[in-house]
């Protein structure tokens, strides 16, 4: 059975048994009947005091849903918010990072992986990543809808390390609801952890769009103070500006060489038309990161 040894900071929380519906509905019934935060008795010495939730569209391939059965909007719509995610993300390099990708652990420039995907990276993105969403090439936007902005930037060496939000519990499609608020929490107390080893009192989180109201709920039952950064939805990348003419012209769309091309009915390439030179390089690396 799974324990959840690092809720044991908190006295009310020892050992919970997040497999037993029992155990998830204590956790539940504390949730929704907060106990004023003088009352949860821990022993870190320097507590949390600010959250920074940074919002996330990612892929549902983990859920079976693959990029055809999304639709290229969405699927532009996600390569749009992890492209975000990571210029947000540059902003925060001097605070711990929480992922919600990383499932297995903390993940470290140290990490077995880590050498055979920073050489598959520094290939996709040789000038890193561009300062505007137009510059993607393909590649690059399959990437970020891959493996998302905050990995690309790990891989990068950029982020030296990912902590880790939570375990991923085998949730499926049908199950994913009765594991929201548990994953909420686990992500908020693995915050104070982290800040407590780092001797900080900041964390940054990398979560769904879809937790805000739990992490903002959360948040207020511990008194920290919570800033969601929005990266979805009504947000979109800066245009990259056009020097020396108004605007851009039918006509001028119409003289660029990839204006008819198949890229713009499908947004990625099938995996046997993808860069040779890239397959021909890294087939096994390719393999390894797309399976992740």
């Amino acid at each position: 059975m799974l324990f959840f040894h690092r809720l044991t900071s908190f006295a009310r929380w020892d050992n919970i048994d997040l497999q037993n519906p029992v155990s998830r509905k204590q956790i539940k019934t504390d949730l929704t009947n907060p106990v004023p935060c003088e009352q949860i008795k821990s022993p870190i010495k320097k507590p949390l005091k600010k959250v920074i939730h940074i919002t996330q569209m990612h892929n549902l391939e983990h859920f079976g849903i693959t990029e055809e059965k999304l639709g290229p909007q969405n699927v532009e719509e996600i390569c749009q918010s992890q492209f975000l995610v990571a210029q947000e993300l540059v902003k925060y390099m001097h605070l711990p990072i929480i992922s919600e990708d990383a499932t297995k652990g903390d993940e470290s420039t140290s990490s077995p992986d880590y050498l055979a995907c920073n050489e598959l990276i520094l290939a996709v993105f040789p000038e890193g990543l561009p300062s505007y969403y137009e510059d993607l090439d393909n590649t690059q936007k399959e990437m970020l809808y891959r493996i998302g902005g905050i990995r690309v930037l790990h891989y990068l060496g950029q982020i030296p390390t990912l902590y880790s939000a939570n375990t991923h519990y085998g949730m499926t499609p049908d199950n994913a609801s009765q594991f929201r608020s548990i994953r909420e929490l686990e992500a908020v107390c693995n915050a104070y952890l982290i800040t407590e080893r780092l001797n900080c009192d900041t964390a940054v989180i990398v979560y769904g769009v879809g937790h805000v109201k739990g992490f903002k709920k959360l948040c207020e039952k511990f008194a920290v103070v919570y800033e969601d950064v929005n990266t979805t939805f009504n947000r979109k990348p800066e245009t990259k500006p056009v020097l020396g003419k108004a605007e851009v012209t039918y006509l001028d769309r119409l003289i660029q060489p990839d204006y008819f091309s198949a890229d713009s009915v499908r947004i990625f390439k099938p995996k046997k038309q993808r860069s040779k030179v890239l397959e021909n390089a890294y087939p096994h690396r390719l393999n390894t990161i797309y399976e992740m």
